[in-house]
């Protein structure tokens, strides 16, 4: 499964929500009214992508420079409490898909009106985020209801949804940001197709290497750097494994770290899912497999799960409902409910002070990185060691590498080649293989001093470093 310590902390994170997944869904299993809880957590995701939708709004037109929660927007695109712009999009997307499945059946019209000022307020900020792949979830998703509602011959509902539609794509192209807005900066947007075609070859020649148990998790970034390192002169001279820690495709990361084994159990609950709905009586199936479309098919472009829980939480909660709107009856397992409340108690200790803690470490090396960037003693004083451990390992351990050689204390010289080399096994850098010809330098070890050198300029063409003696991050 992993081979090194730093690879199995790598891992740890994901393989814990995992686990924490499981567990709510187990839960979930345990509640007894589950048709009105149901319904109920419905309209409750549905109000919370109104709220997230609102924000995206205020973020893109009355957001200033001095607002409280001023957030830098790039691209003029918002991105709203998630920090992407593309999970904004399959958040909003997703919002939609349940909202309309949702009008299909709801009868009164206080609900309804609800549900449109949902499908209204989303679409605003969905064709406001630009996003291709919310684009494709939205387009699916409507021209889905339009039939649906066109064949069960509910004008009304058809005209009220292609205005709300309408309407909200004349205010996202007609309303410009405000001129106030100085955190909203255009630029000039990089997309290269085929540089994700590079990423998706790469990666399946990785999975080819070990296709039955993987390179191990938490082994990505390292197998495709190595990897694309060999093919960096065919493109530009540019490793494009550097900045790729993720292939922008979930399955394909668990075939790469985990291969067929790991791949397999997603591949199965998949079929489940589709076989489920198909053999269902339900008279909207297309529309119960709309409701994860736009979360799955962000899995297969990008990687939303590592940037919001609430989009893994929400699949899971909708994978359920699933299954319970196609009355497909589990084998009871009986259990003591005392251990459960317990555990979920424990959970919730936990998430709470693993939220609280990462809060805490990011205002911290926040002010590390822009207000105190030589004041090192801030990054012992972060909680969280999982928020940004590669930057303060780096951080730290250059630090110390830095005065050992000024004091020419080469017991700590060694100590953080040891430590390097285990490091970049999981977090390759070229940073620090520059920082290790250094080391290696000041040791008089200068063989090897060349050998590392050679292998550095392999594996990151693009950094003009290696010649000169002094550090240039290179902007690719």
């Amino acid at each position: 499964m992993w081979s090194k310590q730093v690879q199995l902390y790598s891992a740890l994170p994901r393989l814990i929500f995992i686990i924490l997944g499981l567990h709510t869904y187990f839960c979930l299993l345990q509640i007894k009214n589950r048709k009105k809880f149901n319904e109920s957590f419905l309209y409750l995701i549905c109000f919370s992508t109104l709220l997230s939708a609102c924000f995206a709004l205020y973020q893109f037109y009355l957001m200033t420079a001095n607002s409280y929660f001023a957030i830098k927007i790039e691209y003029v695109r918002p991105v709203g409490i998630f920090q992407q712009v593309n999970v904004l999009a399959s958040y909003t997307a997703t919002g939609i898909a349940i909202s309309l499945y949702l009008l299909t059946r709801s009868k009164q019209k206080s609900f309804k009106n609800f549900l449109y000022l949902c499908v209204f307020v989303n679409s605003w900020a969905l064709f406001l985020t630009q996003s291709r792949t919310g684009f494709l979830a939205y387009s699916v998703i409507i021209c889905w209801y339009i039939f649906f509602i066109l064949k069960e011959r509910e004008i009304r509902t058809l005209l009220t949804l292609i205005s709300c539609v309408l309407a909200s794509f004349v205010m996202a192209k007609t309303i410009p940001h405000s001129t106030g807005n100085e955190h909203a900066t255009k630029k000039e947007i990089f997309s290269s197709p085929n540089e994700r075609l590079h990423i998706y070859q790469d990666s399946l020649e990785a999975f080819l290497e070990k296709p039955i148990l993987g390179h191990g998790y938490g082994s990505f970034h390292r197998v495709i750097t190595d990897l694309s390192a060999t093919k960096a002169a065919d493109r530009n001279n540019i490793n494009i494994g550097k900045r790729i820690t993720h292939p922008h495709n979930e399955l394909i990361l668990w075939l790469v770290e985990g291969g067929i084994i790991a791949a397999l159990p997603i591949l199965l609950l998949f079929y489940y899912l589709c076989s489920t709905i198909y053999s269902s009586n339900s008279k909207n199936k297309f529309g119960l497999f709309l409701l994860v479309i736009p979360i799955l098919l962000h899995c297969s472009t990008e990687h939303p799960f590592y940037q919001s829980f609430i989009h893994f939480f929400v699949l899971i909660f909708l994978l359920f409902y699933i299954t319970k709107a196609c009355n497909v009856n589990e084998s009871t397992i009986q259990i003591n409910l005392s251990l459960l409340k317990i555990a979920n108690l424990l959970i919730a200790v936990f998430i709470t002070l693993f939220t609280l803690t990462a809060i805490q470490s990011s205002i911290v090396l926040r002010h590390y990185i822009y207000s105190e960037p030589n004041n090192h003693l801030l990054l012992s004083k972060t909680l969280n060691p999982f928020i940004e451990y590669k930057f303060k390992e780096i951080q730290i351990n250059t630090l110390k590498l830095e005065v050992a050689i000024r004091n020419q204390n080469y017991a700590e010289i060694n100590s953080f080649l040891n430590w390097s080399e285990e490091f970049l096994q999981v977090y390759p850098s070229d940073y620090i293989y520059f920082e290790r010809i250094r080391a290696l330098i000041s040791l008089g070890l200068k063989d090897q001093a060349k050998a590392e050198r050679k292998l550095a300029k392999t594996l990151y063409p693009q950094n003009t470093s290696w010649d000169k003696g002094v550090w240039e991050a290179p902007l690719k």
